[in-house]
């Protein structure tokens, strides 16, 4: 059953899994869990997961007749750095280890027709990943894997540290929103319980409560013209845009 996108925030806002057929229970990773991995480690986890094939350069007319599905099942087949990536986000959503089959399947568990990864669990996994990790549109595009011509671009592969050479600097990073969370609230061991999608959501929750109190405090201190503002447009219990 494919979930509403409401539905999914609510499962993940409550550290519930999402269950896809067959595979297994999906789950936003708990922070603990990408800490011991290296935040390293975990965005280039989330970038394998993120491909499309317009970040291969000089695509040849076989790989433009494929789908990025396809495209990316032939370098992970191929490729043992790409894999090794690519499963690591797996295991870490789905908390156990996939496993590819002599002829290229992906699966789970024993292998069958309904254990399969096929592109539309893929493309549903996709989402409830950047549903997960508060990932926007822009984001996907900022991991770029390089190959100097598309024939030979599973050879080409470098290795797990090149999947980050295009991957632009944030003004923010894992550590100062856990920090920012972790001072405002006073309580790292709160936050040592929460998983990535609990943190960008409380994090964007203070955002609202903060710019509430300052609001509110500007209007009875007479700064700021109440007149022109609707209370309840500023109500930081509104609905964060998740887009």
């Amino acid at each position: 059953m494919i979930l509403k996108e409401s539905d999914i925030h609510l499962k993940f806002l409550l550290g519930l899994p999402v269950t896809v057929d067959g595979l297994g229970e999906f789950k936003s990773p708990l922070l603990r869990d990408i800490v011991d991995m290296t935040e390293d480690n975990y965005t280039i986890a989330l970038s394998s997961l993120m491909f499309t094939k317009d970040r291969l350069e000089n695509i040849s007319e076989e790989i433009e007749e494929l789908s990025d599905f396809q495209v990316l099942n032939f370098i992970v087949y191929h490729d043992l750095n790409y894999r090794e990536a690519f499963f690591e986000a797996l295991k870490l959503h789905f908390n156990k280890q996939p496993d590819i089959h002599e002829q290229g399947y992906i699966y789970f568990d024993e292998l069958s027709e309904n254990t399969i990864l096929t592109e539309e669990k893929f493309e549903y996994i996709k989402n409830l990943v950047k549903i997960a990790n508060n990932l926007q549109d822009s984001e996907e595009e900022e991991f770029v894997a390089g190959n100097e011509r598309a024939r030979k671009f599973i050879e080409e592969q470098k290795r797990k540290k090149a999947m980050l050479a295009k991957y632009k600097k944030p003004k923010m990073n894992l550590h100062s929103i856990i920090s920012a969370v972790g001072w405002k609230t006073k309580n790292f061991d709160f936050i040592n319980e929460l998983n990535i999608y609990q943190l960008y959501d409380g994090y964007a929750r203070f955002q609202l409560l903060d710019n509430y109190h300052y609001t509110m405090s500007g209007i009875y201190g007479g700064t700021v013209d109440g007149s022109k503002i609707k209370l309840e447009d500023i109500n930081w219990a509104n609905i964060l845009n998740t887009k």
